[in-house]
């Protein structure tokens, strides 16, 4: 049985991938345990820091943090530096105990480059899964249509002037140096995209870079009775409901909110204004209730899982116009739940969704597209079915394979 610990900076109650992966490891006889800054999920199989350096670290990350702020451009992406200070985990009994290390989310105050060094140093096994661009940057957790990460960060493109520059110059060298260093480092993208990302990028050395993609439940994401879902929400059942949303839907203008809306307007060419409900969740209650030409309902984060299914199989179509995705999970979900997904051809996205299929991949940035593309679906695609690559069974078999693989290989080694 393989025995592996999990490293994540924090776990909330729902709605976690790595918590997803964990359980379905445990399904299927993975001894597997995490370690984490910071979680809302307590059992035996969760190892949490303590309190007194975590709130240290965090004052630190954070005041940090607040100067970097001032460095970068207003309008950008994420982009985090923990190069200097983190928690060395590597003498913890779980991380002693494991037979592979799979490190996901571990910035914001709780693991440093030198830290995760630290744990390369076991000589374990040491995987990345890339829930993002972070571990393949200077810093940026979405490089867009930069590629300095391939050469060196030279002229981020965040950065106000050269001393901020030289933060991203300064981490990228860093992960390089941990790549040709350790070969018991390797990384996990779960996409086509990202991958490729990955294999050009100087932080990896490309034959450790793997493919293996998101999973969903299919004990909670499947097709139901949409009428029973309709009554759950007080929704009409006899107009089109169209989706949106996504945690902080309304207010992180990297999802597209604005591109949607251009969309809608130009769906009044075709449909009346009775025919049509708009349905966005993960507002933030705060933003002002946009003027829009057809009805809308405005609904906080679902935290349910089971009744986030519900509200999928509401719609007749869901929206995501994301301009950067590594994979694309509520794309998933809503196809799992037999409902079609339109969305913009980028990143993980271009993966999960198949054009004309399972929905519409429109041009980027293009809400006249974006517009044709969720009328297709309403039209053409009344019901979709997913792709079994992306179930349990298949996706937790690729870690099986991949854990066995990389062990042997460090046995020889």
């Amino acid at each position: 049985m393989v025995k592996v610990v999990q490293i994540q900076t924090g776990l909330p109650v729902s709605g976690n991938v790595p918590y997803k992966l964990h359980e379905a490891f445990l399904r299927v006889g993975i001894d597997s345990k995490f370690v984490v800054f910071d979680s809302k999920i307590k059992n035996s199989l969760v190892k949490e820091i303590s309190s007194l350096p975590k709130r240290i670290h965090a004052i630190v990350y954070n005041k940090y943090h607040s100067w970097l702020r001032k460095k970068i451009k207003p309008g950008s992406y994420l982009f985090s530096n923990p190069v200097y200070w983190g928690i060395d985990i590597s003498s913890f009994q779980l991380v002693k105990d494991a037979d592979v290390i799979y490190l996901h989310w571990a910035v914001g105050g709780f693991l440093s480059i030198g830290t995760i060094e630290k744990l390369l140093q076991t000589q374990k096994p040491l995987v990345v899964f890339l829930h993002d661009m972070w571990p393949i940057t200077g810093g940026c957790h979405h490089s867009f249509d930069c590629d300095n990460y391939k050469s060196g960060c030279y002229s981020c493109p965040m950065f106000k002037s050269d001393d901020g520059r030289s933060v991203a110059i300064n981490q990228l060298k860093k992960k390089m140096m941990l790549a040709q260093k350790h070969l018991n480092l390797y990384f996990i993208a779960p996409s086509k995209w990202l991958f490729d990302c990955a294999i050009h990028s100087l932080a990896t050395k490309k034959e450790n870079v793997l493919l293996v993609p998101h999973l969903y439940s299919g004990k909670v994401f499947y097709k139901k009775s949409r009428q029973n879902c309709l009554n759950k929400f007080s929704l009409p059942s006899n107009k089109i409901i169209i989706g949106f949303g996504s945690l902080n839907a309304t207010c992180n203008p990297f999802k597209g909110l604005k591109f949607l809306i251009d969309a809608i307007y130009q769906l009044k060419e075709f449909y009346n204004q009775e025919e049509i409900t708009l349905v966005i969740f993960g507002a933030s209650g705060q933003e002002e209730r946009l003027s829009l030409p057809f009805q809308s309902v405005w609904l906080e984060r679902i935290i349910d899982q089971n009744s986030l299914a519900d509200l999928y199989n509401c719609f007749n179509v869901f929206v995501t116009p994301s301009l950067a995705e590594s994979f694309g999970m509520t794309a998933l979900e809503s196809i799992a739940c037999g409902t079609p997904v339109a969305c913009f051809n980028v990143g993980g996205l271009r993966d999960v969704v198949q054009h004309k299929k399972t929905g519409y991949k429109s041009i980027y940035k293009d809400s006249i597209d974006l517009a044709r593309g969720i009328k297709f679906c309403i039209e053409r695609l009344p019901e979709v079915v997913v792709d079994n690559n992306f179930s349990e069974t298949n996706v937790v078999n690729k870690h099986v394979q991949i854990f066995n693989s990389i062990l042997k290989l460090q046995a020889k080694t």
